[in-house]
């Protein structure tokens, strides 16, 4: 007879008896004395599968969105080209392909045990969990009801009658999803907004009328107002969308995406993709376009600009329209590991959509519209200190099952991304500096890691800020900036020649490009891939950092790593004024 086994998907619902329980993720929170328990291990802690699964998926998104695109063509009674449709669901795709990927090899490795599972989980509501658009996955994917939705969707498809897995449903509010989506779709409704509805009617004929339109282009607002006045023109801007309308489970259950698949999981995907597809692009398409007029952009632009395009409904669906009417699109990288992750979803779709595309100085061997322009981002505004006395280490949130793939998700569930890492490093700092001078910023907000309170209950005595500090003056103060992860931080520091040092337990994760510029770093002491030498080089250095940091080689290793992934470029405004205007 199986060992019945209870499988904790919402550790929000208590579980009683005596059951040895098993948990798809190491991120509880806490668990009970002598509690007796296993954790599942997660697949993707194999970076070759990794790898292999995000070409075979993208391979399969593709083909995906030409069916879909051509369905959607259909019921709308247009003729959008597969572009359009790329643009405009080419990014949901991959994150809805990802979701239940991600979840169907986990069940997948459960039904390899010789056990049997009980799961319980919430009753919820078909019509209360469909996605109104990708901003609002973007505020939902992390939640644990929308999680647990997912994994009883599959769960009832792939094992109807089985007893492999047997699910208890309790009626009880997926409050956490619905207070969510309640908070977002109020987002838009403040002061702010009545400000610039009150602009965009008062110069509508001026904005519909202009030649370019620059959103969301991360410039800041004075670079913002300054680029738009060069182009002699005046800004606009887009805002997120929560919600269009109620979604119709008829019209869903009666529209066919044709299947052209004998893959299990591909089956799933066809069969399942028009119940789960956002309403921006089924009962709200025409809806989002009115929304689009109201906002007065630019009619007919010959360019549009933006470095944040992204799980943004709004912009997704005005740049899709646009550019199909012969607009081009310039996109610019926002930061993270765009042009380092060996796997990174996002640069690859927007290279795929753009026509020029703005790195912060690299190049890609097999896009011939990527173009080094340097940071986009405002530069950091700071008065450094006479005596900066911090070591300051940021701690990134981190969602627990992630809708886009990029290359660490290989080393989070197995907590070498973070965690680990980041302990050991701290075990082995000088006490005096790690009592006195280490502080660690952690973002507000909580995706299911439990970040600040892992490093709380650890270290209690350690100063810890969520935010508080302005950034500003927390990098006037700082001496050392340590980034244990590869993200935007340390090309921010290091574009401003900030003492920063850099840590990545698993280089096999940048590409390979990328790894002989990190070995430069490595040889002056600012990447490190080993937790004790790091922190033997904080102890050594921090009385007297400047001799490490001011030397001619390290400077000079500084200037050639910068030129490439964090330019400095003085003439950014009047740059991208030649590059929109195409001279």
């Amino acid at each position: 007879m199986r060992e019945v086994l209870n499988l904790v998907v919402d550790d929000s619902l208590n579980i009683n008896g005596d059951d040895k329980k098993i948990y798809i993720h190491p991120f509880k929170r806490k668990t009970k004395k002598n509690e007796n328990f296993v954790i599942l291990n997660y697949h993707w802690n194999d970076y070759n599968k990794l790898s292999k699964d995000y070409i075979y998926l993208e391979k399969f998104r593709l083909k995906l969105v030409s069916n879909l695109g051509q369905t959607l063509n259909n019921f709308h009674k247009v003729k959008y080209s597969n572009r359009f449709w790329e643009t405009l669901i080419g990014g949901w795709a991959h994150s809805f392909c990802i979701m239940i990927f991600d979840r169907w090899e986990m069940i997948s490795d459960l039904n390899k045990m010789n056990n049997n599972f009980n799961l319980n989980l919430k009753k919820y509501s078909d019509k209360d969990m469909i996605i109104q658009t990708i901003d609002e996955l973007n505020s939902l994917n992390y939640l644990n009801d929308f999680n647990s939705y997912l994994f009883s969707k599959i769960i009832n498809f792939r094992f109807p009658s089985n007893n492999k897995f047997f699910i208890k449903y309790f009626e009880k509010e997926p409050s956490e999803l619905i207070n969510e989506k309640k908070k977002f779709r109020n987002f838009n409704r403040g002061k702010k907004s009545i400000i610039v509805d009150f602009y965009r009617r008062i110069f509508s004929k001026i904005l519909t009328k202009q030649k370019y339109a620059i959103l969301r282009p991360y410039l800041g607002i004075k670079d913002e107002f300054k680029l738009n006045f060069m182009l002699k023109q005046l800004p606009c801007s887009i805002p997120n969308n929560y919600f269009n309308c109620e979604p119709d489970l008829d019209l869903r259950s009666n529209l066919i995406l044709e299947n052209k698949s004998k893959n299990d999981f591909e089956n799933f995907i066809y069969k399942k993709i028009i119940f789960f597809i956002p309403t921006s692009f089924l009962e709200g398409f025409n809806l989002e376009k009115k929304k689009i007029e109201n906002l007065k952009l630019p009619r007919n632009p010959i360019t549009i600009f933006s470095s944040n395009i992204f799980a943004k409904s709004l912009l997704c669906r005005y740049c899709a329209e646009k550019i199909e009417n012969g607009a081009k699109l310039i996109l610019g990288v926002h930061g993270g590991c765009y042009g380092h992750f060996d796997i990174h979803f996002s640069e690859d779709h927007e290279t795929r959509i753009s026509d020029v595309y703005l790195t912060w100085g690299w190049k890609k061997k097999d896009r011939d519209n990527v173009k080094p322009f340097g940071i986009i981002r405002p530069k950091t505004n700071f008065k450094r200190s006479k005596k900066p006395d911090l070591l300051t280490m940021i701690i990134p949130a981190k969602k627990i099952f992630t809708e886009r793939i990029e290359s660490d998700i290989a080393f989070k569930h197995n907590k070498k991304l973070i965690f680990d890492p980041c302990f050991k490093i701290l075990n082995n700092l000088n006490e005096k500096i790690k009592n006195e001078n280490l502080l660690i910023r952690f973002y507000n907000r909580n995706f299911g890691l439990f970040e600040y309170e892992e490093f709380e209950d650890k270290y209690p005595n350690i100063k810890k800020d969520k935010h508080k500090i302005k950034y500003n003056d927390l990098i006037s103060q700082t001496r050392i900036f340590l980034s244990p992860y590869l993200g935007t931080g340390y090309l921010e520091t290091l574009s401003i020649n900030l003492p920063t040092i850099i840590f990545l337990k698993k280089t096999d994760i940048i590409r390979d490009e990328a790894k002989p510029h990190y070995e430069m770093l490595k040889k002056v002491n600012i990447f490190f891939d080993d937790e004790i030498k790091l922190a033997n080089h904080i102890n050594n250095t921090w009385n007297n950092y400047s001799e490490w940091w001011d030397s001619k080689i390290l400077q000079e290793t500084v200037k050639k790593f910068c030129n490439i992934y964090a330019y400095t470029n003085n003439n950014k405004i009047r740059d991208l004024k030649k590059i929109i205007l195409n001279k």
